[in-house]
Order: C-alpha cells, then sequence, then structure tokens
C-alpha cells in the first residue's frame, strides 16, 4: 500500500479508517497521525477512570501499541474513535483489576472543560466563578461510581449512547440505565446551576437529553 503521506489532516471516520488500514500496513506515518489525533483524547480520558496518572500512561502507551499491532483487526463495525477507546477502556479495567490500590490525583489537565468560553476571560470575577463552578462539577463527577463516571464522561466527550456501549462492551440499554443513576446522583449533589455549567455550546447535543431538568 502507498505511504499515507498525501492523506489529507481534515477529521472525519472515512479518513480515520484509511489511516487505519494504512496503520494495518505498518505505515508509521499513519499510526504518528493516529497517535497525535487521540493520545490526549484517550490520556484524559484514562486518567479520569483510574484516577491516576502514571497508569493512565501506562495504558496509553499499551492502548496505543495494541492500535499499531492491531489495526487490521479493525472491521469497521463503529468509529475508530470507538474502537481506540474501547481498547482503552478495557486495559484500564484490567489495570484496576491488578491494581487495587491505586491513588487519587488531582491534575488540572485531566478535567474536562466543561464551559471554556472566551468570553470569561475578559471579566476576573465571572472567570473566577466559571473556574469555581467546574471545579465543582469536577469532583461531584468524582464521586460517582466507575461505572456511572465512565458513561457521564463518554457523553460529556460527546458520544451518544450507541456508541458507548461498544466502548464499555454492554448494551445502549445498560448505558442508559447507567446515565440514570449518575444524572441522579449529580442532580442531589450539584445546584440546577451547576448543572447548566454542564451544558455548555460545546457539550450542548450531547448532553441536554441525559441531564433535562425535570
Amino acid at each position: 500500500m502507498a505511504p499515507m503521506s498525501h492523506i489529507a489532516e481534515e477529521s472525519g471516520n472515512a479518513n480515520e479508517q484509511a489511516l487505519l488500514s494504512a496503520v494495518a500496513a505498518k505505515d508509521e506515518v499513519a499510526f504518528e497521525r493516529i497517535y497525535k489525533r487521540y493520545y490526549h483524547r484517550v490520556l484524559q480520558f484514562v486518567s479520569r477512570v483510574l484516577r491516576d496518572r502514571r497508569l493512565a500512561e501506562e495504558v496509553v502507551d499499551d492502548t496505543m501499541l495494541a492500535v499499531w499491532r492491531g489495526a487490521g483487526n479493525f472491521q469497521g463495525r463503529s468509529n475508530v474513535s470507538t474502537w481506540i477507546l474501547g481498547i482503552a477502556y478495557r486495559r484500564a479495567l484490567k489495570t484496576i483489576e491488578s491494581n487495587r490500590r491505586h491513588s487519587y490525583f488531582d491534575h488540572d489537565s485531566d478535567r474536562i472543560d466543561y464551559s471554556a468560553d472566551e468570553s470569561f476571560e475578559s471579566n476576573p470575577e465571572t472567570a473566577a466563578t466559571a473556574t469555581d463552578m467546574r471545579e465543582h462539577v469536577d469532583h461531584a463527577i468524582e464521586s460517582l461510581s466507575d461505572k456511572h463516571r465512565t458513561v457521564m464522561l463518554l457523553t460529556l466527550m460527546g458520544y451518544n449512547y450507541d456508541e458507548i456501549s461498544k466502548i464499555v462492551d454492554c448494551s445502549p440499554n445498560t448505558v442508559k440505565t447507567r446515565m440514570f443513576y449518575a444524572r441522579k446522583a449529580l442532580k442531589k449533589r450539584l445546584s440546577k446551576k451547576a448543572l447548566l455549567t454542564m451544558t455548555d455550546e460545546r457539550h450542548r447535543n450531547a448532553w441536554q437529553n441525559p441531564l433535562q431538568m425535570s
């Protein structure tokens, strides 16, 4: 197969499937693009699942190695991002099983930016309030059980129930049930204002229905 250096950099599943096909043919340029495109996303997700930065980095490295070795196993039944996060999630679960005592950490770069808005920067008081609110939301999500926190994080990352079900290897109905209890738990911990902080324009489509206020 010809090298993938000629493939455009635009995102999109068709483009990513082409890159993954090239990775299966051991094209290092294609793998570098996949690696750069997904490393931070996978690290952010796995860090929040494990709550241990060092272990998360190891899992991401293991995941990317699995992508390099197993790209030929991708059958196109899901998006490339779903397939990669599924690999990462399964490896994270194995890490939890083998490391019952994993440490907790508090690292700003591992937090999902729920309401990044440049308009906040022009008003220090508003920015401080928004930061406090995001931290409040962040700690509330951290308090959820592993399964509930995972579906919540994936929802915030923009994945729908079908995609999440493929990542965590369960039925869409199970994902919906976990999301229901995650939502219920957050409602107990957060004010309506805090919940609305999570429905910024960046995540609105993915979040609005699961956390529709009654």
